[in-house]
């Protein structure tokens, strides 16, 4: 049986990543693929780059800003449909809807996640198990934190 899954919650010209794109996803796909990193303040986001210049024109990093920070940059206060949802408000309004979750994390270049920094990531990922019958996918580039995930 073919599954089709909407690749960062069915990417288009209009955006990617963003709430209305996980609705409309769901309009022909079964399951869907996104991207989840931490903000300064361990606010667990789902945005795919490791900065915000491709999206709102700001060279920042997402671990450098507070959640605070992020929505209210000049591009986000202008476009609220852009602001990086919290990964909680997927879990909550829209998880339930998808028979696959595929949730990759994301990590800097420069930057390790702390002991700390994981449990935070992995006690979401247990929250959408809890919420959602999905079958739930956990990926990631980084070996070593894969490696954490099965400890």
């Amino acid at each position: 049986m073919a599954l089709l899954v909407a690749h960062r919650g069915f990417r288009s010209t209009e955006g990617e990543n963003r709430i209305i794109d996980f609705q409309n996803a769901l309009k022909i796909c079964q399951a869907v693929e996104f991207d989840i990193r931490l903000t300064k303040d361990n606010k667990v986001i789902i945005f795919h780059d490791d900065t915000f210049e491709r999206i709102a024109n700001n060279k920042s990093e997402v671990s450098s800003l507070l959640y605070e920070e992020i929505i209210n940059l000049e591009f986000f206060k202008n476009n609220k449909e852009w602001i990086p949802p919290l990964f909680n408000d997927f879990i909550e309004k829209l998880s339930k809807n998808y028979q696959m979750i595929n949730v990759e994390i994301k990590e800097e270049i420069n930057r390790k996640y702390t002991p700390n920094q994981l449990m935070v990531i992995f006690s979401e990922i247990k929250k959408l198990e809890k919420k959602s019958k999905a079958e739930i996918i956990v990926s990631s580039f980084n070996h070593q934190l894969l490696n954490e995930i099965v400890k």
